[in-house]
Order: structure tokens, then C-alpha cells, then sequence
């Protein structure tokens, strides 16, 4: 991968890190037996997840995202961690690997995009003959 779409890569992943999609029905169908406290800790697993691409197998951190005090995080670990796959000292969510990986697809889509029409932009402007004119409200200040 070059240098520019290594940074663009980065680039995309900051963006895509500040919001986060959600399929309604999908939410619905797997927190359906959650206890409304067990519905907010893992909302908070889910956007720590986005943030991280991971969470830590390790129940004093996982407490801490959720907010639920170490005793009752214990009880309610079990059913919570059947929504991710745990890997040794991670825990992982393939459904939220491929949401995150189409966020930052369809976010280089559109920074390509732009910079290809801003490209465009700025070459139709060197190859005009007269001047570019701005609006009058650009010149407000101007005698």
C-alpha cells in the first residue's frame, strides 16, 4: 500500500471511530433476554469495542467499561459474553469487525471522492483563461 493510501487507511479509521452504525433488529434480537443493566453494559462493550477492536478477557477492566461493580459483573459476564467470541486474552465480535470494515470502506469511498473532485477542481481553474470571479457577497469589505 503507498504512503498516501496508508494515510488515507488512517485516516478513514479516525473517522469511522467517532459513530458507530445500528441495525435496530439485530440489537433487538440479541439483548432480548438482557436485563435492562445488562442491555447498557453491553452498549458500552460495543462502543468500547469500536473504539479498541477488541476487549480485554479480563473481568476488572470489563467492569470498568460497564460501570457494573466487579461482584455483579461476575454474575452478569456469562450471559453478556455469549454476544462476542472470547480468544485467549481478547474478546472479539466478527459482526463487528465487518460492520467496522464496511464503515471505513464506504469512508475511503468518499474521501477519494472528494479529493478526486477537489483535484478536478482546482485543475479546471489553472487551465482557465480569465480570471475566477468571485460573488459579490465575497467582496463585502471591498470598496
Amino acid at each position: 500500500m503507498s504512503d498516501d493510501k496508508e494515510k488515507l487507511q488512517a485516516k478513514a479509521e479516525v473517522d469511522v471511530s467517532i459513530w458507530m452504525p445500528i441495525y435496530i433488529d439485530n440489537f433487538i434480537a440479541s439483548t432480548i433476554r438482557l436485563t435492562p443493566q445488562q442491555i447498557g453494559a453491553y452498549i458500552l462493550l460495543v462502543c468500547d469495542y469500536w473504539r479498541n477492536n477488541s476487549l480485554p478477557n479480563d473481568d476488572a477492566a470489563l467492569s470498568q467499561i460497564t460501570r457494573i461493580p466487579l461482584k455483579q459483573w461476575k454474575k452478569d459476564r456469562e450471559i453478556i459474553s455469549t454476544l462476542f467470541t472470547i480468544e485467549g486474552k481478547i474478546w472479539k465480535s466478527t459482526k463487528l469487525d465487518a460492520d467496522k470494515k464496511s464503515a471505513v470502506e464506504n469512508r475511503l469511498k468518499v474521501m477519494e471522492r472528494t479529493a478526486k473532485a477537489i483535484k478536478a477542481k482546482a485543475e479546471k481553474a489553472l487551465n482557465r483563461e480569465e480570471p475566477l470571479v468571485l460573488h459579490k457577497e465575497d467582496h463585502k469589505d471591498s470598496p
